[in-house]
């Protein structure tokens, strides 16, 4: 878990480097804008104009990210 504060830049899961960036506020979350990920020759950037959450996840009290 993050501070509610913080902003994950990156991590790596099973050989994929991901980025994270452009962050947004969004039902108060703060969440990425852009993501991309790579491995080895094999790399996406997903970019993400618009969240859609399902209503329990929106509210940051009952967030479990």
């Amino acid at each position: 878990l993050l501070p509610e504060s913080a902003e994950r830049k990156s991590l790596e899961q099973a050989g994929w480097q991901i980025s994270f960036d452009r962050y947004q506020d969004y039902q108060g979350l703060t969440l990425p804008g852009r993501i991309k990920a790579r491995q080895g020759d094999a790399r996406f950037t997903l970019l993400i104009a618009d969240w859609s959450l399902p209503t329990s996840a929106a509210s940051p009290a009952s967030s479990s990210l």
